[in-house]
């Protein structure tokens, strides 16, 4: 254990204690700014709207219908492109359907980033959790 060490004279009491009230002064003034930061309310608004961005992401549900619709075609592209290019009996028909998988999920996408897309996967988010909880038996009584 190692040794503490011991004040020959109270001078160096009391250079060691205004060391310290300067060193606590310094952390109460980074508290203070650290909490006038958090007080913003635009902050706090962006903070908030983070956290349920992030909870509702890693609900699995709505994560497969990202994977389907988001990013690089996803493979509801990929899907929508076989089915509809399948789908047409002529070359037209075929390349129609073919360009139709091509964009649609495009569009989803787009959707998918806007506000109403990003008011809908919340709603889903809620109905998901509302459902987990009243199979789980959490719900409460009205």
């Amino acid at each position: 254990m190692k040794r503490t060490e011991h004040y020959k004279s109270m001078d160096e009491v009391l250079v060691e204690k205004q060391l310290l009230r300067a060193a606590c002064s310094v952390q109460n003034e980074r508290m203070k700014t650290h909490l006038n930061t958090i007080r913003d309310p635009e902050l706090r608004k962006e903070l908030i709207g983070n956290s349920i961005h992030e909870i509702i992401g890693s609900i699995a549900p709505l994560k497969a219908l990202r994977a389907a619709f988001g990013g690089k075609k996803g493979i509801a592209g990929n899907v929508m492109g076989m089915v509809l290019g399948a789908t047409g009996k002529t070359v037209p028909g075929k390349a129609t359907g073919w360009l139709a998988g091509m964009v649609l999920p495009a569009i989803a996408n787009a959707f998918m980033h806007s506000e109403r897309g990003q008011k809908i996967i919340r709603e889903l988010g809620r109905s998901w959790e509302r459902i987990r909880n009243r199979l789980s038996g959490e719900h409460e009584e009205a």
